[in-house]
């Protein structure tokens, strides 16, 4: 298949705060998980444009790795070529 745009990196996750200035030592309400990373973020949009996309990397086989999986697929992206790693931890940013 023919791609407008392939991409090598690696997904991640986000998780955030739902009020600013809020320390993480602090109870408080987050909001996410969202697929993120400039990898992600580029394939989504992309895909959400029309254009054919594509995912090479390795990513986690837990539960936030198949979040993003999950909605890069939703979306349109080719993870065929994404391969998940057992045992293995996606990354995930606060």
């Amino acid at each position: 298949m023919l791609y407008d745009i392939l991409v090598l990196g690696f997904p991640m996750v986000e998780i955030m705060r739902k009020e600013r200035g809020v320390p993480f030592d602090r109870p408080a309400d987050f909001k996410g998980p969202y697929p993120s990373a400039d990898t992600c973020i580029l394939l989504d949009v992309a895909a959400r444009l029309g254009m054919r996309c594509c995912l090479i990397g390795t990513i986690g086989q837990d539960p936030f790795g198949r979040l993003v999986m999950r909605r890069l697929e939703s979306d349109g992206v080719d993870t065929a070529h994404a391969v998940r790693i057992p045992n293995k931890n996606t990354a995930v940013v606060f």
